[in-house]
């Protein structure tokens, strides 16, 4: 079995790739069926993930799938019809890629600030939101838009490589559509610049609210990748 840094040392730090080398940085991937051409491999992350780099044998991600309980795979688009084919049943979407443009627009950040993961248990959140940010706050800082002295919108480094990290944002659904998001995220961006790290803004087409408010903030495309999803 493939080593995870070994294999981190041959992908490069692109934007489509920060999710992947987060997992293999981490040491938490399982790399099987690598070559070294391309590199190709299957990465098990452990969270029920997949994710397929280049172009293995096919047989290796029915392995891999057979081996666990997995409920998504992200892989690059010329694998989407083969893919298609071993995954049947599975719903097939598309992950825009996102990354700054020299149109950068970030939000005023005024009422923003980092959480305190200590706050948590006591705050009014679907239990859902509230799992996700106390996990989360282990190895990540969360910001959060304050309105009336209570946080309603938050944003974190979902993951992160040497150069890149991944927005991971949400707002209670009461809040919406007031600029909360624009504010929270902009935060952070600056936060993350200032420690040489860009950001990366990855939204499923089915998702516009997401990558509106990534053009909005002057982000453009530069990438995609092909996400299917077991229901």
């Amino acid at each position: 079995m493939t080593d995870p840094a070994d294999l981190a040392a041959l992908v490069p730090d692109l934007p489509r790739h920060v999710e992947l080398r987060a997992c293999l940085l981490g040491g938490d991937g399982r790399v099987t069926g690598f070559s070294p051409d391309g590199p190709s491999a299957v990465v098990d992350a452990g969270d029920g993930t997949l994710f397929v780099l280049g172009e293995p044998d096919l047989a290796a991600v029915r392995a891999a799938l057979d081996g666990g309980e997995h409920g998504e795979v992200i892989a690059p688009p010329a694998l989407a019809d083969p893919l298609a084919l071993l995954l049947p049943g599975w719903t097939r979407s598309r992950i825009v890629v996102h990354r700054p443009s020299a149109r950068e627009s970030l939000a005023d950040d005024g009422a923003v600030q980092l959480l305190d993961p200590a706050t948590l248990p006591a705050l009014a959140l679907p239990d859902e939101l509230r799992d996700e940010l106390g996990e989360a706050s282990w190895t990540a800082e969360i910001a959060a838009t304050f309105v009336d002295g209570a946080p309603v919108s938050f944003a974190y480094a979902g993951a992160v490589t040497e150069r890149w990290w991944d927005i991971s944002i949400d707002t209670l659904e009461a809040h919406r559509h007031r600029g909360h998001a624009a504010a929270c995220v902009s935060f952070l961006i600056r936060r993350e610049r200032a420690r040489g790290r860009e950001p990366v803004w990855q939204s499923v087409t089915e998702n516009p609210a997401s990558w509106r408010l990534a053009r909005k903030l002057g982000f453009e495309a530069c990438d995609e990748l092909v996400f299917f999803q077991r229901h």
